[in-house]
């Protein structure tokens, strides 16, 4: 695949880690406390970045010197341009928020166990450990060594996470940020940004698009064995035919009904993989399987009291390893919180009554 397109890539290795962290904002602005995200302009879904200094990492300071803010301008610009809307970035008093990582490794496993990436993601929750509920966490990783990889970003489909590497070298020399050429021909949208979106696409579950070299959602290694790779000298569209990703899901997801942008459209909230639940937004909390059919009841707890809020029938489960009938039981919740939950199975004239564990579930508005 050409450069110019970004790509779902496997790296190999395994990463240790030791972080020395402090978080840094925009220009100016700086945390309150270091490893600690700035407060949040807005409440709700939104797109934190994290910059990421690694074990060869060339110095950049992409997240003081201005640099990551203007790549969220220019895709917020050129979405605009495309569908007249932008996406939701956490911010602090107006500013991109961006948080700063230092740790011994590099990044590895990517697109196979992930593990590195995984740690990484852990110490960022474990450093926010309630304001990482509901957010998309994308990754600029400072990062010159290729492990093995000619990877400029990655993106797990319908995940929390994106990662990008601006200052990785490929095979043959070259970096993922020396480009000029397809700034050039974008008018400013430059291949970080564009790599930057894409990526964040691929979270919300679009896999690579192949029916148009000038797609933003080309990419290896699907697109090469079909004979479409991505062509840099003519501007980089967005789902031209409206059927792919915006529009329609033909490549997995529709970005148009999520509730990612910032006039408020869409109809629900991306599935992100925090054991969260939307407010307003159908929450599947159980899904279990017993010998006999009957009738599960979901209970939340109010007070004192379980509620029924739901019950379910059992189907027949295909499931070898399972028990005969399969229940799944699901909620919208009308306000946000923590809430308690369990499943309640009556008694019937064989069996006694079961009463599942009590397990808890956050909802966000």
């Amino acid at each position: 695949m050409e450069k110019s397109r970004i790509v779902k890539v496997l790296l190999a290795g395994v990463a240790t880690f030791s972080l020395v962290v402090t978080v840094l904002s925009s220009p100016a602005l700086a945390a309150q406390d270091p490893g600690i995200t700035l407060p949040d302009d807005k409440k709700g879904y939104q797109i934190q970045i994290v910059y990421v200094e690694t074990s060869s990492a060339v110095g950049s300071n992409y997240d003081t010197n201005g640099q990551i803010t203007s790549w969220v301008a220019q895709l917020q610009s050129w979405l605009r341009e495309q569908t007249g809307k932008e996406l939701i970035f956490d911010t602090y008093k107006g500013n991109v928020d961006i948080a700063h990582l230092n740790f011994d490794g590099n990044i590895r496993d990517i697109g196979k166990s992930d593990s590195s990436a995984k740690k990484l993601i852990q110490i960022y929750r474990d450093l926010n450990p309630t304001t990482y509920f509901g957010k998309t966490l994308v990754f600029v990783v400072d990062q010159k060594s290729s492990v093995g990889s000619s990877a400029c970003g990655w993106a797990r489909n319908f995940s929390d996470y994106a990662l990008i590497f601006p200052n990785l070298t490929y095979p043959g020399g070259g970096r993922c940020g020396d480009l000029e050429e397809i700034t050039n021909v974008n008018n400013g949208f430059s291949f970080e940004a564009q790599t930057l979106l894409h990526e964040i696409i691929h979270s919300y579950g679009a896999d690579h698009v192949c029916v148009d070299s000038t797609d933003l959602m080309q990419g290896f290694p699907e697109c090469d064995q079909e004979g479409n790779v991505g062509d840099s000298t003519k501007p980089v569209t967005f789902d031209l035919t409206g059927k792919y990703y915006f529009g329609g899901n033909k490549s997995g997801v529709d970005l148009e009904t999520l509730k990612i942008w910032s006039d408020g459209s869409g109809q629900k909230k991306p599935d992100l993989d925090q054991g969260i639940c939307w407010v307003g937004q159908r929450c599947q909390l159980s899904e279990t399987t017993f010998s006999v059919q009957g009738s599960v009841q979901l209970q939340i707890k109010n007070g004192s009291k379980w509620i029924v809020v739901n019950s379910s029938k059992g189907v027949t489960t295909n499931c070898k390893s399972c028990l005969k009938y399969l229940y799944t039981n699901s909620y919208s919740f009308p306000k946000s919180g923590v809430f308690q939950y369990r499943i309640f199975f009556p008694a019937s004239k064989k069996y006694g009554a079961y009463t599942g564990p009590i397990k808890s579930i956050r909802v966000l508005n």
